[in-house]
């Protein structure tokens, strides 16, 4: 079956720039300037952010014979990326990352956790996944303890868990502020191979 967008795939090679693909012209996704990897394994990426604020950017992903359409099934406000890592253990490979402005209530983790279930049935997807909330932007006054943020994201993911076959863990981590942002992979423990620098 066909999804539309395409993968991006990343393998680096001996070829300089192999190993990172610089995004869509537009910062409206945390500002994610550019995906670099710092591994050999094979990286499949799925752009799930085209549709932001109502703009479209896939015109360059697009499947014109593709069985299904993201754009027509939903459009991400949180969920911009989904990742898959060939040759790690099945609990280890896959990802969807999500994008929270720091200026969000804790409440909005609902609707993260909403926008999971759906790609994960849209994808049909049969593993169990992993998913980081990367949290963007200045810090507002009582809403950065990151305790807090994760018990509430743990609370929802038991609740998505009671009713799915599959298992989603999470965690939530925080972006530092800077100008130019990349999302990095690279080996490491589950949660610590993929980040925002």
């Amino acid at each position: 079956m066909k999804i539309c967008p395409q993968d991006i795939i990343i393998k680096r090679t001996e070829e300089v720039g192999s190993d990172k693909v610089d995004l869509l012209p537009t910062n409206e996704i945390a500002a994610i300037k550019s995906i670099e990897i710092y591994m050999d394994e094979t990286i499949r990426i799925k752009l799930l952010g085209f549709h932001v604020n109502e703009k479209a950017y896939c015109e360059s992903y697009k499947i014109l014979e593709a069985d299904k359409r993201y754009c027509e099934a939903k459009k991400s406000n949180y969920i911009h990326f989904f990742i898959d890592k060939e040759g790690f253990l099945q609990d280890e490979s896959m990802f969807v990352l999500a994008f929270l402005p720091r200026a969000k209530s804790e409440n909005e983790i609902e609707k993260i956790v909403k926008e999971l279930r759906e790609i994960i049935n849209f994808l049909e997807i049969k593993q169990n996944i992993n998913c980081i909330i990367f949290r963007f932007g200045k810090p507002i006054h009582d809403t950065d303890n990151l305790l807090k943020w994760q018990k509430q994201f743990d609370k929802k993911l038991t609740e998505i868990n009671k009713n799915n076959f599959i298992k989603v863990n999470g965690r939530i981590k925080h972006i530092r502020e800077d100008s130019k942002k990349c999302l990095i992979i690279r080996r490491a423990n589950l949660f610590d191979s993929i980040n925002v620098s």
